[in-house]
């Protein structure tokens, strides 16, 4: 349910709302993982500005090289 609300802010352009859809789709909370969908949402949100957002990307781009 979260995850509608938050996906709904986050096509709005909501800054927050589209680093936590990033997370939810990092984490599979509310919604199946999926690596590809979180990265393009972190990058929304580091592009908005939104605090943690650029250092939270940077970290799942790293794990993605890694594997």
């Amino acid at each position: 349910m979260a995850f509608h609300w938050y996906e709904r802010a986050a096509q709005l352009n909501n800054g927050r709302a589209q680093f936590n859809v990033g997370l939810m789709y990092l984490k599979g909370v509310g919604v199946e993982e999926n690596a590809v969908l979180a990265v393009q949402w972190l990058k929304r949100s580091a592009a908005q500005g939104y605090h943690g957002a650029e250092e939270a990307l940077d970290r799942v781009q790293a794990a993605l090289k890694k594997t």
